[in-house]
């Protein structure tokens, strides 16, 4: 993965986490009108968010259920 891919990455996690301030949300949601990469980023994103929160559910059930 090149350095402009994980750099669109993370800025397309940081817009999914609500990280970025007023100015970055425009100037990203600007860039998603135009460029399939950051879509597609800001898919990925979410993807992973989703797994994460199912994965830490999973934990937190298993860790509930020993106590």
């Amino acid at each position: 993965m090149s350095e402009t891919q994980d750099k669109l990455n993370w800025l397309a996690f940081r817009y999914v986490a609500n990280e970025l301030d007023a100015t970055e949300v425009n100037e990203f949601e600007s860039l998603l009108l135009t460029d399939q990469a950051a879509r597609e980023a800001v898919a990925l994103a979410v993807s992973e968010t989703i797994q994460i929160r199912q994965a830490l559910a999973v934990v937190a059930t298993a860790t509930s259920e020993r106590s």
